[in-house]
């Protein structure tokens, strides 16, 4: 368990004042402020500024704060684990779930595993798509996050991670619903002659460099715009909102209400998809993989 100081600290920041806290925590607001005074003596740091205003966080006590709640978070998960356990669901395993990797790819699979292993047990927790920090999330797989789904092209990724292939997603393009290419049930490469194609940055996927190869050679006319490795919501906004085609996957088609999805005419390589986990696995995740294997044969 994490010290009592933590969950103390973190609520007197929630509630912005000692009182406030005392009242939560039901106990006084003078043993509130001895366990902060305590905390700050025993780490060798400020946390708080105090003022007759009130209180306010130093810039350590902000980075302390953020990790504080990492802290309380993981120590409540392992407790559910553990009792998960006890009650004789012998293995956890912890997936992922965002917009852009969503658990739900694993619905049909999952059905069938379920029944022949009950044993196994699935703990999701919601994680948010950023491509400057999708990366970390990767690096850090076995920590708070044993497994997410989703795309495994990535030349970047299979440094820290192993993957398992559960299909391949078919490459598509979005475009705002009042783009002159939103009424087409298929899009070729000549319809985006003359038209800004967002693109991932070349060197990571496999499958991007061929369909970007071909373009530059093929298709001078398509104006390719460079975004990170990996997608967020932020580039789905900017499809919409600069009137852009984006090369996009199948599974995406919902992500944003404002975009419509359409298949692109393109007989190069489809986009592998499948589990995405940590290297370092554990008893639980073995028997998961080897479970998936099993029912995907």
């Amino acid at each position: 368990m994490y010290s009592r100081q933590i969950e103390v600290f973190v609520q007197v920041v929630e509630q912005k004042s000692f009182s406030k806290a005392a009242e939560k925590l039901f106990i006084s607001s003078t043993a509130i402020m001895k366990q902060i005074n305590s905390l700050e003596d025993q780490i060798g740091v400020t946390l708080l500024n105090r003022s007759n205003k009130g209180i306010s966080l130093t810039p350590a006590g902000k980075s302390f704060y953020e990790d504080a709640k990492e802290i309380i978070k993981l120590s409540n998960q392992a407790i559910q684990r553990a009792k998960n356990i006890m009650a004789g669901n012998a293995y956890v395993v912890r997936i992922g779930t965002s917009n852009l990797n969503s658990v739900k790819q694993l619905d049909s699979i999952w059905k069938k595993i379920s029944n022949t292993y009950p044993q196994i047990n699935l703990e999701v927790i919601p994680f948010e798509d950023n491509s400057l920090s999708n990366l970390e999330i990767i690096k850090s797989l076995g920590t708070y996050l044993d497994i997410i789904i989703g795309p495994c092209d990535s030349q970047e990724w299979l440094e820290y991670c192993n993957t398992y292939i559960l299909g391949y997603h078919q490459l598509c393009c979005a475009v705002p619903t009042d783009h002159k290419l939103a009424h087409k049930k298929e899009i070729n490469l000549d319809d985006l002659h003359d038209e800004h194609l967002i693109m991932v940055e070349e060197g990571n996927s496999r499958s991007n460099d061929q369909l970007r190869k071909y373009i530059e050679f093929n298709h001078p006319q398509i104006q390719i715009k460079d975004t990170y490795y990996y997608y967020d919501l932020e580039v789905f906004n900017q499809c919409e909102q600069m009137g852009y085609v984006l090369l996009t996957l199948d599974e995406w088609a919902n992500v944003h209400p404002s975009l419509v999805t359409i298949p692109l005419n393109w007989h190069g390589n489809q986009v592998p998809y499948g589990l995405i986990y940590t290297k370092k696995t554990n008893e639980s995740i073995n028997k998961f993989i080897e479970s998936i294997i099993e029912v995907t044969k």
